[in-house]
């Protein structure tokens, strides 16, 4: 992916199933939803307490392809990275903004 089609780069629900794996090569988890602005991935990953799914959000700025044959998305981030990022919710306008410098 060029990076004039990662700018360009808007999500929609045919992603939602997905699975994401990081630049190391280890499953982070599966698309649960996307963004309603359709620029960040909801991301779930292992369980939680009470056997939870945890969810991340990963910017579409980090996705390196997405391979619909295999249903798989790649990112240039690793999973602990993925972790880390900054709660997401489509009801906070800012939160596509924080979780964008978070993956700048």
């Amino acid at each position: 992916m060029n990076e004039a089609q990662q700018s360009a780069l808007e999500l929609d629900g045919g992603v939602v199933g997905f699975a994401v794996v990081g630049r190391d090569e280890e499953p982070i988890g599966e698309v649960m939803r996307v963004s309603l602005d359709g620029v960040c991935l909801l991301v779930a990953s292992h369980k939680g307490l009470l056997g939870r799914n945890k969810e991340h959000a990963i910017h579409s700025s980090v996705i390196t392809g997405i391979d619909p044959d295999t249903e798989t998305i790649t990112v240039a981030r690793t999973r602990e990275q993925v972790e880390h990022a900054p709660e997401y919710s489509n009801l906070d306008h800012s939160s596509t903004e924080k979780v964008a410098g978070y993956y700048a």
